[in-house]
Parts: C-alpha cells; structure tokens; sequence
C-alpha cells in the first residue's frame, strides 16, 4: 500500500483512450462518496491510452492532489494487468474495480456496499438483470461462453463482471500472484466463496468504442482456458481415447473380414486418410501440450505484467 493511512474506499480505474468520460467519472464517485460521507481515492491506470486521457489525469490530480492516483503505463498490458497494478497503490478498507466509459454508474457502488453489509460477503458482484447488458451481442455471447467453461472446468464464480466490490485482505493475497496472464475473477474465487451479487444498472457508452475488438475478445478467451484450466490437455486424453478405440474396432472388423470370406481390404485411399487424420490429430495434440510448455517457460522469465512509466501519487506531480 501507499502508505498506513486507511480509508473507506480505493476505486481502482483501469484507463483506455477515454479522455471524456474520465472527469465526469470522478465527479460522480466523489459526488457519491460525498452523498454517503465516505472517505476514497480513485486510482486511474492508464493502459497506454492513444489519446489524451493522460493529459486529462494530469489535471485531474492537479485538481484533487489527495484524492487522486494516477499511473501511466509503458505499454498496453490489458485490463487486468492494470487492475494488479492499481492494486499497489490502494489505502482502503474496501476496493472497488469500475471501468472508465461509464456503462456503469457510479451512483450504484451505494448498492455494492449495501449489499456486502447485509451479507458480510468478502466480495461482491454487481451483475445485470436479463437483457439490460449494454455491450455488443458477441461480447456477450463471449462472456457466457467464458463464463460456463470456467464454471465447468473450475467451478470458478458463476455470476461476476467488471464492477466490484472487495476487501483489502483478499487484495493483499492478489498482489502476490505473478503470472503473465491474470484473470482477476479466477484468482478471486482461489482466496475466497464468500461472495455475493448485487443488482446494478448497464448503460451504452458514452464516448468512444470498447477496446475489445473480436480478435482480441478470441485471444483473451483462450488465453484464459489455456491458463487456468486444464480442459484442453482433457479434450486431447478424449480424442485420442476415441481415435484408439476406432481405429481398433476398423483393425478388427478389417481382419475378420480377411480371415472369413478372403475378401480384399481396398486400401490405398483409406490408408492415406487415416495418415492424414491421425498425423493432423498428433499435430494438434503436440500444439495444444506446446502452448502449456510455452506458458511454464514464461513465468519461469519472471517477466513483470506490466511496466510503470510514469506516476502521479499523494500530491505530487511526476
């Protein structure tokens, strides 16, 4: 942390080229706070934004010098990378994560926190109702497909998003992990079940467009799978099981045939197709194991998640 100092609240802002929402975003957190006599800082990290957001943060702390953390990236390490990062800086008792284009209103951390107080959940979610999740329909689709792979493969947090609630102490156990790929929501369901929902509001964009495009959506999911589960190296333990067991079943029928009726195994063709199958299935299986080694001989490096360019903390200007 920072400092001993605590506080009520940390909120914690990964930034991406959002130069017009971000002041109106610090408005209504400190309106809200304000509203409900709680003490906050907002930490922005700026994801080596391409616009000016930068700029914006440099007023903004010059504005509000004890309210405000600002950190810049030296290269764009994604989402979740510049959660970790925030997560260095934070003095509260509780920390919130909220994304900076505000589809999430901020006005609704009031029901985060209602919500954890009369469940006493360590971590709290707040999650949409059916059909009011303003984000593209293959992001959607995207998330509910990540969502019940994890689900079935881990039994990691069924129902979770962007906009959370949750406490220090389980922040602290975050800052130790080291991986290259972070996927906050799995680590947290590895540090703590005590978790709850809470129902908040999703609105459109305000400015700007996602920086998910659909490569980077497929890049991330799979990134996720490879990382956190073991279901690919499971698919290829099936695959081969049923490929074995084919290719015994056509090995038998092939020589009873042979050995009752004398009949000619025609073969050319059907040899070569199942060279080609069985050469492109090893090939796929020595891909999928190859990945898994890669992901062992990367976090072996100990390469940082992410790089700190410059900072902008407790009323000083870098």
């Amino acid at each position: 942390m920072a400092d001993n100092v605590k506080i009520d609240l940390s909120v914690v802002v990964p930034v991406y080229n959002s130069e017009e929402t971000l002041q109106p975003l610090f408005e209504r957190i400190q309106q809200t706070c304000t509203n409900n006599a709680w003490t906050f800082e907002v930490i922005f990290v700026d994801d080596y934004s391409q616009d000016k957001s930068w700029q914006v943060l440099r007023q903004l702390k010059q504005t509000y010098p004890s309210q405000i953390v600002a950190i810049k990236l030296a290269k764009n390490s994604g989402q979740h990378s510049a959660l970790m990062c925030g997560f260095n800086y934070i003095r509260g008792k509780w920390v919130i994560t909220i994304d900076d284009d505000l589809q999430n209103p901020p006005e609704d951390i009031v029901e985060l926190i209602k919500c954890q107080r009369e469940t006493k959940a360590d971590l709290v979610y707040g999650v949409y109702q059916k059909g009011q999740k303003k984000h593209s329909i293959i992001r959607n689709m995207g998330s509910i497909v990540l969502r019940k792979i994890l689900e079935s493969a881990t039994g990691s947090i069924r129902e979770s998003s962007a906009f959370r609630l949750i406490n220090a102490k389980i922040v602290e156990e975050l800052r130790r992990h080291r991986q290259m790929h972070i996927y906050i929501d799995q680590i947290l369901s590895w540090y703590t079940q005590n978790t709850a929902t809470a129902l908040v509001r999703h609105f459109p964009r305000e400015a700007g467009t996602s920086g998910y495009s659909m490569f980077k959506l497929i890049s991330f999911t799979l990134g996720i799978i490879i990382n956190y589960t073991v279901l690919p190296l499971r698919l290829i333990t099936y695959i081969g099981l049923i490929a074995s067991f084919s290719s015994f079943v056509l090995g038998t029928r092939f020589i009873i045939l042979k050995m009752l009726s004398d009949i000619k195994v025609a073969g050319f063709t059907a040899i070569m197709v199942a060279i080609t199958f069985s050469a492109g299935l090893l090939m796929f299986s020595l891909g999928i194991i190859g990945e898994y080694i890669s992901r062992i001989y990367i976090s072996q490096t100990q390469r940082p998640i992410y790089s700190v360019e410059k900072s902008l903390i407790i009323e000083e200007i870098v």
